[in-house]
């Protein structure tokens, strides 16, 4: 609450910005859900690693 109205009092945010801010996320996690539903068990499991390495986590470091 204190930050809503710290940025509200000078005018960088309003009630309209955050209705059209929550529109446009939820199209953005709508869109993803749609695109992960599209992707075959494959493709999906091959991304699932992708940042992890034995290198990159120290919990990796130990069962490598």
């Amino acid at each position: 609450m204190r930050f809503r109205l710290f940025m509200e009092s000078p005018g960088w945010w309003n009630a309209d910005a955050e209705t059209e801010l929550k529109a446009r996320l939820k199209e953005d996690v709508m869109k993803a859900f749609k695109r992960a539903e599209t992707l075959k068990q494959a493709e999906v499991l091959s991304e699932l690693f992708t940042e992890a390495s034995c290198e990159s986590e120290f919990q990796f470091k130990l069962s490598c």
